[in-house]
């Protein structure tokens, strides 16, 4: 193989080298102002966001940590009722179903098949 030859593939494999490392820049350099892009759109959407926000004012959250006790106990006082409320109203519920069930027309019916 003469000299040239050697030449002429490397050259070759430094230009494909090169248009390789062009267009995964290009490629890159896309996906770069894409993302650019997008995150215009985030901040613009963080920033209506927070002006969404400051037009609600919600009250200022404090911890029960640094709230007085008697405000926390009672404040837990009113969900525990609640909760004991619901859990009684399911009980009832279940109960009354449980009577159904086992009452003597639901005994018959079910001996018919029509329930």
């Amino acid at each position: 193989m003469p000299w040239w030859s050697w030449v002429v593939i490397w050259g070759i494999l430094v230009l494909a080298l090169l248009a390789v490392l062009a267009a995964s820049g290009w490629m890159l350099f896309r996906k770069a102002m894409t993302a650019a892009e997008a995150l215009g759109q985030l901040v613009d959407q963080a920033d209506r966001l927070d002006v969404a926000r400051s037009e609600l004012d919600p009250e200022h959250f404090v911890p029960a940590a640094i709230r007085p006790h008697s405000e926390v106990s009672a404040e837990y006082e009113v969900i525990a009722e609640a909760r004991t409320a619901r859990r009684q109203a399911r009980h009832e519920k279940r109960l009354a179903r449980g009577r159904e069930l086992v009452s003597p027309e639901a005994t018959a019916a079910a001996a018919r098949g029509t329930l």
